[in-house]
């Protein structure tokens, strides 16, 4: 079987010389424009479509010095949170008539693909670019902004500098750490992702948890997100120990480790992890973590990316969720 030719795409002359009119009158008729009939404007559209005829969206948004596209880079395709939040974003911004194009800057490969993949982004000349996690500096980050708008969701920045919407990072490890002590755990861990998965939020997520734990009189002892088994292991020499994860899926690694070495969630280990994604809802799992509302920081982040140029950038917070689970319910033995 030999694959069909590739046919030609219809162009707006094509259409002109089917329904026996001008180019420009095609022009004007299929963007809504125009001063013509509605019967010559219907016998226009109506030729397009059977030719199947589709329009160059990014020449049109050129021509008209205004696009409608979003950008949306994800630092990498392994956490299904990005998923659910892409999702968010989506129907964020086609409810504000724009589309959203999702691009993968693999920060586990290098920086320097990460680099080619934004300038790749602002080549596309978009309304706005969005990123979920980057190794970008927030000063190469305001740099970005002066060729397109941009708003980042891993960190906060100085206000009038780049939008930035996110959970109250702060608020979230209180609360992590109040739900632990309240079950009777005497030893906190934190585990990071491994290096390379690394984004900004990484180090700010795990200050703020070192700092809710010395408000309380705790140390927050770190293990090693690149070796999880021997991190799992490290923790459970401690007394009553419990283990907060950077996100669910660091969380889900450890549950994993902890079983193999024997081990019941809850009673000899407890695991709370952020993001609150399916897996960690799931029997055999049940991990206890923070929701950050994610069809809210979508809504925000679009109605952000979106507004007028002279609303001056900042950072917007939303209110994190902890949703307890069977894993950091301490029981008895």
């Amino acid at each position: 079987v030999t694959m069909a030719a590739r046919e030609r795409p219809v162009t707006q002359s094509d259409v002109a010389k089917a329904a026996g009119v001008s180019r420009g009158l095609v022009s004007q008729a299929l963007s809504g424009g125009g001063r013509m009939s509605e019967a010559t404007r219907t016998h226009i559209r109506e030729t397009a479509q059977k030719l199947g005829y589709y329009p160059h969206s990014a020449a049109a948004e050129l021509a008209g010095g205004r696009s409608r596209r979003l950008v949306l880079i994800l630092p990498y395709l392994t956490n299904p949170y990005f998923d659910e939040l892409s999702s968010h974003l989506r129907v964020a911004a086609s409810a504000r008539g724009y589309s959203l194009i999702v691009m993968v800057s693999d920060l586990t490969r290098s920086s320097q693909v990460e680099r080619d993949t934004i300038a790749e982004a602002v080549g596309m000349h978009p309304a706005g670019i969005i990123f979920i996690g980057t190794s970008q500096s927030t000063e190469e980050l305001v740099t970005l902004s002066r060729r397109v708008t941009v708003c980042t969701l891993d960190r906060s920045v100085p206000d009038g500098t780049i939008w930035a919407v996110r959970i109250d990072e702060a608020a979230a490890a209180r609360a992590i750490v109040s739900h632990l002590l309240s079950q009777g755990y005497q030893s906190l861990c934190y585990l990071s992702p491994p290096p390379s998965h690394r984004e900004a939020i990484v180090f700010e997520r795990v200050a703020q948890c070192r700092r809710a734990a010395a408000r309380e009189g705790m140390d927050l002892h770190e293990l090693d997100g690149a070796d999880v088994e021997a991190s799992v292991a490290a923790a459970t020499d401690l007394p009553a120990p419990a283990l907060i994860a950077f996100n669910d899926m660091v969380a889900t690694h450890a549950a994993t480790a902890a079983y193999r070495h024997g081990l019941t969630l809850g009673t000899d280990l407890g695991i709370v992890g952020y993001d609150d994604i399916d897996l960690a809802r799931r029997p055999g799992f049940e991990i206890s973590s923070i929701n950050q509302n994610p069809q809210k920081l979508a809504q925000a982040t679009v109605s952000s990316v979106l507004s007028a140029p002279s609303h001056e950038p900042t950072t917007l917070s939303t209110v994190p969720r902890l949703i307890v689970r069977q894993s950091s319910t301490r029981r008895s033995s």
